[in-house]
């Protein structure tokens, strides 16, 4: 996460109509007339439109405009094993299989080894939640033991070139809509600049 924040860092700041300003709390956000006015930190800026995009801390943000999204909160575990053996290098993958007898969902993803963080581990994730959230204070930053165990369980059976040992594990939150299906998803009440 820290990479891509820093390479997405890099590119605003390449780009010659965006101003970045970092550790600028907005304390207000107005809409007049055909402009939004948003105060950050000493300054005041003024846009056309407005990109609110709090990943899943959406909640509480969209509460300033007296909206909810129908949404669901995810907490997924990711797992770092060290590697045995080549090959270290791969693409990102995606296990999708059918759910067994067993209660594991069969839905793994991963990434390779990569140099500029955690060289020597491959990272692999669990792809299902771990618990569904339904409000971003209840997240808790330490990982299930017991998703832990599950994940390190599909490690030794289906990656052979990876110690099944965990060595590391990390959550982090997605927000899903809960009808992903759904066109209207982003209704007009959410698209506060229409």
């Amino acid at each position: 996460v820290g990479t891509t924040l820093r390479t997405l860092h890099g590119i605003g700041e390449a780009m010659p109509h965006v101003t970045l300003r970092d550790r600028s709390p907005v304390t207000r956000i107005e809409r007049g007339g055909d402009r939004w006015s948003v105060t950050a930190g000493e300054h005041t800026y003024g846009a056309d439109k407005l990109v609110v995009a709090p990943g899943p801390f959406v909640d509480p943000v969209l509460a300033h405009f007296g909206l909810r999204l129908d949404r669901t909160l995810w907490s997924m575990v990711n797992v770092w094993f060290p590697i045995r053996h080549e090959p270290a290098q791969g693409p990102v993958w995606v296990n999708l299989r059918s759910p067994g007898p067993s209660e594991d969902p069969g839905l793994y993803y991963g990434f390779p080894e990569v140099p500029f963080d955690r060289a020597g581990y491959a990272r692999v994730g669990g792809n299902f939640p771990s618990p569904v959230l339904d409000d971003i204070r209840a997240y808790d930053k330490n990982a299930d033991p017991a998703v832990v165990r599950r994940i390190a369980g599909w490690v030794k059976e289906h990656m052979p070139g990876l110690d099944p040992e965990p060595a590391f594990a990390s959550t982090c939150v997605a927000a899903q809509l809960i009808r992903p299906g759904d066109p209207y998803a982003l209704r007009r009440e959410f698209l506060l600049d229409h």
